[in-house]
């Protein structure tokens, strides 16, 4: 699993990857960027940040690119969340830009694949729109922008399927999140609220996708697995 913020842990997928018997292996992006071959692991997971995948600040961002098309290279399955979609669709041909406000709040989707990707509720936060590569297929949108493609055998949510509630008030509460949330017109208050109340409900649909991601990525699920992380 590929991790890249402190404030962005694996969070629900911790307790996903313990019941299903994964051997999950974190990698913090930011603390040492030297990612290991991708043939040491039978899929990957890659975290969402608060980095955007354009900024130059951040010299990190264009390794990852790299590893990610090395893991394509060796069809290793890579599981995109938030950042980590953007990341992707950057490597494998696709583009990220600015949105005109942040999507921030519970969302629903329109979904292709209803038994993978559930109508909600998501948890949606970030500023940017990914533009699709070409080879992929988009799975879920609603009227802000794509929020599920699969390229290849891989599979990514512009959305947080691994936020429980503690981790919704952690990022609500954070700094410069004030700024945030007032340009997506959110109410902070209201929003904490909403979070105790949609987590739970989240929960069910959060563990059907990583199942579903999980039966491509590794269908013998009776061995041991070993999971590349980052967020």
């Amino acid at each position: 699993m590929i991790q890249h913020d402190d404030d962005g842990p694996p969070a629900l997928l911790d307790e996903w990857a313990r019941r299903r018997g994964v051997q999950m292996t974190v990698f913090h992006m930011r603390r040492s960027p030297k990612l290991p071959d991708p043939a040491a692991f039978e899929f990957a997971i890659v975290l969402g940040s608060v980095a955007h995948v354009g900024d130059r600040a951040e010299a990190w961002v264009a390794d990852e690119i790299a590893w990610l098309r090395s893991a394509d290279d060796q069809s290793l399955p890579v599981l995109g969340i938030c950042f980590g979609a953007q990341v992707l669709a950057a490597a494998l041909g696709g583009a990220v830009r600015a949105a005109p406000r942040p999507e921030i709040g519970w969302i629903s989707v329109s979904s292709d694949a209803p038994d993978l990707i559930g109508p909600g509720p998501w948890y949606s936060w970030h500023s940017d729109v990914i533009e699709l590569p070409p080879a992929a297929s988009e799975l879920a949108r609603n009227e802000f922008c794509p929020q599920a493609y699969a390229i290849g055998p891989h599979l990514a949510v512009q959305f947080h399927p691994e936020v429980t509630a503690a981790l919704a008030g952690a990022w609500a509460a954070a700094p410069g999140a004030a700024e945030e949330l007032g340009r997506a017109r959110v109410d902070a208050g209201a929003f904490a609220r909403e979070s105790e109340r949609m987590a739970p409900l989240a929960r069910d649909g959060a563990i059907r996708l990583f199942d579903g991601f999980l039966a491509q990525a590794d269908p013998d699920t009776g061995r041991e697995r070993a999971v590349s992380t980052h967020r």
